[in-house]
């Protein structure tokens, strides 16, 4: 079983690089599988380049800034689930 993980962010590169860091040993233990989607809304901190970088095959929908959390959990629940 493969489980979705939505995610939103503005501007918190700190915060979400030790979430996804929890939850890749939290996925191991529990020996699930997951997909990454996040909504960026226009972070200028690098938050979703380091996402790339940490999850190569993490859905990055990116914002302008004005979606705030909701509209942007919105999103990041309508991206195409491969």
């Amino acid at each position: 079983m493969k489980f979705a993980v939505l995610m939103a962010c503005y501007n918190r590169r700190a915060k979400t690089v030790k979430c996804l860091e929890h939850l890749a040993i939290a996925a191991r233990r529990a020996r699930i599988d997951y997909q990454l989607f996040l909504f960026d809304d226009g972070s200028t901190d690098g938050t979703a380049e380091v996402v790339q970088a940490l999850v190569p095959d993490a859905v990055i929908l990116r914002g302008h800034g004005s979606y705030f959390w909701n509209r942007s959990m919105n999103r990041a629940n309508a991206a195409p689930m491969e």
